[in-house]
């Protein structure tokens, strides 16, 4: 009785199958790695923006400050001249940061709104300096009332932000937003970040 040997055949088979469970290793192992990646390049833009925008916020904060010390509106130059939006430039020839409400921006644009990075690694607009590499980040801040204070009795009224204060009432409260958007492949993304401001300060 003759008995065919397949040991040949049965040990392609399993060569075979060690080749697809390697392969289908590797294809996995290169997707968690580039998956890793692209979660680890959109984690450091989205830290990036954060960043910005906290810096805007301080910058804010610290213009209310100054015009305390100075003696001027406390939401100079932005609510005296009705204009609740703008951008915040940073002038490296003067080591200060402006808040630009001029013209009126309106919302994100490609060319005003756009940080650069210069040569020194600092971010600045296309207005403050244009030879700079664009960044893809545009960062714009607004504000609106939230809180009006009676000129007269002095009773304090908080309201939304479709609201302004009467013709008695003064603005002693505000809630300012610094906005970061940039794009990805998913789309354009954005952060927000805002703070309460009020004039609690009182000149002697």
């Amino acid at each position: 009785m003759n008995i065919s040997n397949n040991n040949q055949g049965q040990g392609l088979v399993e060569v075979i199958i060690a080749i697809a469970i390697i392969a289908t290793g590797v294809v996995g192992a290169l997707t968690l790695t580039f998956s890793s990646l692209s979660y680890s390049e959109t984690s450091v833009k989205q830290i990036v923006a954060a960043n910005l925008a906290r810096e805007g916020i301080e910058i804010i904060r610290n213009n209310r400050d100054s015009n305390w010390l100075e003696g001027d509106h406390w939401l100079e130059p932005y609510w005296t001249a009705s204009d609740y939006d703008g951008i915040i430039e940073f002038d490296p020839a003067t080591n200060l940061y402006n808040l630009n409400t001029v013209p009126d921006y309106a919302g994100f644009d490609t060319n005003t709104t756009e940080l650069l990075l210069n040569a020194d690694n600092l971010y600045l607009h296309s207005s403050v300096d244009a030879t700079g590499i664009p960044t893809g980040y545009h960062r714009m801040f607004y504000g609106y009332v939230i809180t009006c204070q009676h000129n007269v009795s002095g009773n304090l009224r908080s309201i939304i932000s479709t609201q302004t204060c009467n013709a008695v009432e003064t603005e002693v409260g505000v809630k300012m937003v610094v906005e970061v958007r940039w794009q990805e492949k998913s789309g354009v993304k954005t952060y927000k970040l805002e703070e309460n401001l009020y004039n609690w300060y009182e000149a002697n």
